[in-house]
């Protein structure tokens, strides 16, 4: 009898290891949640402020692929952005990243708001958006 409840034991161990191993993309498409394309990304983002999800600062996507970032503190900077062959967002600060670009991929969630997802998985809830330049 032991014998047989260990094994139902690792089985379900099993299981629950699997479903933890469940990517960051898969769970996204479970909940209904779209991949953005390049074009649905230059839509969203040219000439677009948008509000960090952590409300310490704000960034700026402008049309001719310039990047604007600004803290409430007051720092801010510059940069580029662009969409890249994989529909990523990417942008680039000197700053930030050694100077290497960052990209992400974009999904639109079912209920409307987009997050962004790193090359590593990690998942990013954005902040609100609006037209034009508001730093």
């Amino acid at each position: 009898m032991i014998g047989k409840l260990s094994k139902l034991f690792v089985g379900v161990a099993a299981m629950v290891s699997l479903a933890a191993c469940q990517t960051t993309t898969e769970m996204l498409a479970e909940d209904g949640a779209a991949k953005l394309t390049g074009w649905e990304i230059h839509s969203t983002l040219d000439d677009t402020t948008r509000a960090w999800a952590s409300g310490n600062g704000m960034s700026y996507y402008a049309p001719d692929g310039t990047y604007l970032w600004k803290m409430n503190s007051g720092e801010g900077g510059d940069g580029t952005w662009m969409v890249n062959e994989d529909d990523q967002m990417c942008f680039t600060v000197a700053a930030w990243n050694s100077g290497n670009p960052e990209c992400y991929t974009m999904y639109k969630k079912s209920d409307g708001t987009i997050v962004s997802v790193d090359d590593g998985g990690k998942l990013y809830p954005l902040g609100a958006f609006q037209k034009g330049n508001k730093l």
